[in-house]
């Protein structure tokens, strides 16, 4: 895995999110996203975090808080 995967795993997320959880929910929905949630969380799992910058290393802090939207999704 790299960063880029990162990103892209954190828009996938939204997506999901919104396409099965948002205003028209329905029990359908809700189960098509939580076998989502599933994987996304196994791809979250192998994600390799660059580190670029010793001083600060931002995309530790985006990984972070992606896994956090995981754990509330």
């Amino acid at each position: 895995g790299n960063g880029q995967e990162m990103y892209e795993l954190r828009e996938e997320l939204g997506s999901q999110n919104w396409d099965n959880m948002g205003i028209f929910r329905t029990q359908e929905k809700l189960d098509l996203l939580a076998k989502n949630l599933e994987d996304i969380q196994a791809r979250y799992e192998k994600i390799r975090i660059p580190n670029p910058n010793e001083v600060m290393n931002t995309a530790f802090t985006d990984y972070v808080e992606l896994g956090n939207l995981i754990l509330l999704s």
